[in-house]
Protein backbone atom coordinates (compact mmCIF):
# COMPACT_ATOMS: atom_id res chain seq x y z
CA UNK A 1 0.00 0.00 0.00
CA UNK A 2 1.35 3.43 -0.96
CA UNK A 3 1.07 5.15 2.39
CA UNK A 4 2.71 8.32 3.65
CA UNK A 5 2.16 9.19 7.31
CA UNK A 6 5.23 11.10 8.41
CA UNK A 7 5.04 13.09 11.63
CA UNK A 8 6.29 16.64 11.29
CA UNK A 9 6.66 18.54 14.54
CA UNK A 10 6.16 22.23 13.99
CA UNK A 11 7.40 25.00 16.22
CA UNK A 12 4.99 25.58 19.06
CA UNK A 13 5.63 27.17 22.40
CA UNK A 14 3.24 26.64 25.27
CA UNK A 15 4.09 29.54 27.54
CA UNK A 16 2.91 29.36 31.11
CA UNK A 17 3.82 32.61 32.77
CA UNK A 18 2.47 34.29 35.87
CA UNK A 19 2.52 38.02 36.41
CA UNK A 20 2.19 37.70 40.14
CA UNK A 21 2.50 35.03 42.78
CA UNK A 22 -1.18 35.42 43.71
CA UNK A 23 -2.39 34.39 40.25
CA UNK A 24 -3.69 30.79 40.00
CA UNK A 25 -1.69 28.42 37.87
CA UNK A 26 -3.25 27.34 34.59
CA UNK A 27 -2.49 24.46 32.26
CA UNK A 28 0.44 25.20 29.97
CA UNK A 29 -1.26 23.49 27.05
CA UNK A 30 -4.86 23.34 25.87
CA UNK A 31 -6.56 20.69 23.74
CA UNK A 32 -6.34 22.92 20.67
CA UNK A 33 -2.71 23.91 21.27
CA UNK A 34 -1.63 20.31 21.57
CA UNK A 35 -3.27 19.14 18.34
CA UNK A 36 -2.10 22.26 16.48
CA UNK A 37 1.52 21.53 17.43
CA UNK A 38 2.09 18.81 14.82
CA UNK A 39 0.99 17.78 11.36
CA UNK A 40 1.23 14.75 9.08
CA UNK A 41 2.00 14.10 5.43
CA UNK A 42 -0.50 11.47 4.28
CA UNK A 43 -2.76 10.15 1.55
CA UNK A 44 -6.33 11.04 2.52
CA UNK A 45 -9.15 8.54 2.18
CA UNK A 46 -12.30 9.65 0.38
CA UNK A 47 -14.77 7.55 2.38
CA UNK A 48 -15.13 5.70 5.67
CA UNK A 49 -15.14 2.42 3.77
CA UNK A 50 -11.88 3.23 2.02
CA UNK A 51 -10.33 4.36 5.28
CA UNK A 52 -11.41 1.09 6.90
CA UNK A 53 -9.92 -0.94 4.04
CA UNK A 54 -6.54 0.66 4.77
CA UNK A 55 -6.83 0.01 8.52
CA UNK A 56 -6.08 -3.04 10.64
CA UNK A 57 -8.26 -2.05 13.60
CA UNK A 58 -11.42 0.08 13.55
CA UNK A 59 -13.40 0.41 16.76
CA UNK A 60 -15.38 2.64 19.04
CA UNK A 61 -13.41 3.12 22.25
CA UNK A 62 -13.03 5.28 25.36
CA UNK A 63 -9.99 7.44 26.13
CA UNK A 64 -8.75 6.46 29.60
CA UNK A 65 -5.23 7.92 29.88
CA UNK A 66 -2.31 9.68 28.21
CA UNK A 67 1.17 8.45 29.11
CA UNK A 68 4.77 9.00 28.06
CA UNK A 69 5.72 7.21 24.87
CA UNK A 70 8.99 6.44 23.15
CA UNK A 71 11.76 8.84 22.14
CA UNK A 72 13.45 9.03 18.73
CA UNK A 73 16.95 10.44 19.10
CA UNK A 74 20.67 9.87 18.88
CA UNK A 75 20.67 9.28 22.65
CA UNK A 76 18.11 9.08 25.44
CA UNK A 77 19.02 12.55 26.73
CA UNK A 78 19.29 14.27 23.34
CA UNK A 79 17.73 17.77 23.72
CA UNK A 80 16.68 17.64 20.04
CA UNK A 81 14.84 14.33 20.46
CA UNK A 82 11.42 13.70 18.94
CA UNK A 83 9.16 12.64 21.78
CA UNK A 84 5.84 10.84 21.65
CA UNK A 85 2.79 10.39 23.83
CA UNK A 86 0.61 7.29 24.01
CA UNK A 87 -3.15 7.85 24.12
CA UNK A 88 -4.62 4.86 25.92
CA UNK A 89 -8.07 3.62 24.91
CA UNK A 90 -10.28 0.73 25.94
CA UNK A 91 -12.88 -0.91 23.73
CA UNK A 92 -15.52 -3.50 24.52
CA UNK A 93 -14.49 -5.28 21.33
CA UNK A 94 -10.74 -5.50 22.03
CA UNK A 95 -9.26 -7.67 24.77
CA UNK A 96 -6.40 -5.33 25.74
CA UNK A 97 -5.86 -1.58 25.96
CA UNK A 98 -5.16 0.26 22.70
CA UNK A 99 -2.08 2.52 22.70
CA UNK A 100 -2.14 5.20 20.01
CA UNK A 101 1.15 7.02 19.38
CA UNK A 102 1.07 10.77 18.75
CA UNK A 103 3.86 13.39 18.83
CA UNK A 104 4.65 15.17 22.10
CA UNK A 105 6.19 18.63 21.71
CA UNK A 106 9.36 19.03 23.78
CA UNK A 107 7.89 22.14 25.35
CA UNK A 108 4.98 20.25 26.92
CA UNK A 109 4.77 18.00 29.94
CA UNK A 110 2.88 14.71 29.72
CA UNK A 111 0.77 15.65 32.76
CA UNK A 112 -0.25 18.89 31.05
CA UNK A 113 -1.28 17.00 27.92
CA UNK A 114 -3.26 14.50 30.02
CA UNK A 115 -5.04 17.32 31.87
CA UNK A 116 -6.01 18.93 28.55
CA UNK A 117 -7.62 15.76 27.19
CA UNK A 118 -11.24 14.64 27.70
CA UNK A 119 -10.52 11.46 29.65
CA UNK A 120 -13.56 9.22 29.60
CA UNK A 121 -14.56 10.49 26.17
CA UNK A 122 -15.84 8.20 23.45
CA UNK A 123 -13.77 7.83 20.31
CA UNK A 124 -13.80 6.13 16.91
CA UNK A 125 -10.38 4.96 15.79
CA UNK A 126 -9.06 3.77 12.41
CA UNK A 127 -5.62 2.36 13.16
CA UNK A 128 -2.61 0.54 11.79
CA UNK A 129 0.07 -1.10 13.94
CA UNK A 130 3.46 0.43 14.61
CA UNK A 131 5.72 -2.29 13.25
CA UNK A 132 8.54 -3.86 15.29
CA UNK A 133 11.86 -2.06 15.13
CA UNK A 134 14.73 -3.39 13.06
CA UNK A 135 18.14 -3.85 14.65
CA UNK A 136 19.32 -0.52 13.26
CA UNK A 137 16.15 1.31 14.33
CA UNK A 138 16.50 0.07 17.91
CA UNK A 139 19.65 2.20 18.24
CA UNK A 140 17.57 5.35 17.66
CA UNK A 141 14.46 4.58 19.69
CA UNK A 142 14.34 4.73 23.49
CA UNK A 143 11.59 3.90 25.96
CA UNK A 144 9.77 1.48 23.67
CA UNK A 145 7.78 -0.98 25.80
CA UNK A 146 8.16 -4.44 24.21
CA UNK A 147 5.08 -5.67 26.08
CA UNK A 148 2.57 -3.45 24.32
CA UNK A 149 1.47 -3.04 20.73
CA UNK A 150 1.54 0.59 19.66
CA UNK A 151 -0.81 1.89 16.98
CA UNK A 152 -1.07 5.03 14.88
CA UNK A 153 -3.99 6.59 13.06
CA UNK A 154 -4.24 5.39 9.48
CA UNK A 155 -4.70 9.05 8.53
CA UNK A 156 -5.76 12.06 10.67
CA UNK A 157 -9.29 11.25 9.47
CA UNK A 158 -9.18 8.15 11.66
CA UNK A 159 -8.74 9.83 15.06
CA UNK A 160 -12.18 10.99 16.18
CA UNK A 161 -13.00 12.16 19.70
CA UNK A 162 -16.18 13.24 21.43
CA UNK A 163 -15.82 16.13 23.85
CA UNK A 164 -18.03 18.68 25.56
CA UNK A 165 -18.62 22.24 24.44
CA UNK A 166 -18.58 25.10 26.94
CA UNK A 167 -22.35 24.68 27.24
CA UNK A 168 -21.92 21.03 28.20
CA UNK A 169 -23.16 19.53 24.96
CA UNK A 170 -21.33 16.62 23.31
CA UNK A 171 -19.55 17.38 20.05
CA UNK A 172 -17.60 15.16 17.66
CA UNK A 173 -14.12 16.47 16.94
CA UNK A 174 -11.49 15.40 14.40
CA UNK A 175 -8.66 17.32 16.06
CA UNK A 176 -5.63 16.41 13.92
CA UNK A 177 -4.83 18.78 11.06
CA UNK A 178 -5.89 17.32 7.70
CA UNK A 179 -8.83 15.32 8.99
CA UNK A 180 -11.34 16.49 6.39
CA UNK A 181 -12.01 14.92 3.00
CA UNK A 182 -14.38 12.05 3.82
CA UNK A 183 -17.23 12.39 1.33
CA UNK A 184 -19.52 10.29 3.52
CA UNK A 185 -18.75 12.06 6.80
CA UNK A 186 -21.82 11.93 9.07
CA UNK A 187 -23.89 15.09 9.35
CA UNK A 188 -23.27 17.52 12.18
CA UNK A 189 -24.96 16.39 15.38
CA UNK A 190 -24.70 12.67 14.55
CA UNK A 191 -23.67 10.29 17.31
CA UNK A 192 -19.98 9.44 17.21
CA UNK A 193 -20.82 5.82 16.38
CA UNK A 194 -21.94 7.05 12.95
CA UNK A 195 -18.25 7.58 12.14
CA UNK A 196 -17.67 3.83 12.07
CA UNK A 197 -17.45 2.34 8.56
CA UNK A 198 -20.68 1.21 6.88
CA UNK A 199 -19.90 -2.43 7.62
CA UNK A 200 -19.09 -1.77 11.26
CA UNK A 201 -16.01 -2.29 13.40
CA UNK A 202 -12.93 -4.13 12.12
CA UNK A 203 -11.23 -6.28 14.76
CA UNK A 204 -8.67 -9.00 13.99
CA UNK A 205 -9.59 -12.29 15.63
CA UNK A 206 -6.43 -12.33 17.73
CA UNK A 207 -7.34 -8.99 19.32
CA UNK A 208 -11.05 -9.55 19.90
CA UNK A 209 -12.65 -10.13 23.26
CA UNK A 210 -14.03 -13.63 23.80
CA UNK A 211 -17.37 -14.80 25.03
Amino acid sequence: MNRLFRGVLVAAVFAASACGSDEPKTSAVTFEQYFNSFAFDFEPANSRGQLASRSTLVVEAVLIDVIDGPIFASSADDPAASRFALFVFESAEVAESIYVRLPRPNTSDIDEIRDAMPLGARAVLYLIPVHPLSANEKQLWFGVDPNIQEWEATTPQGFILERQTESGEAMVDLPIDGSDGLKDAPSEGSDISAWLPPRGAVVPKELATTG
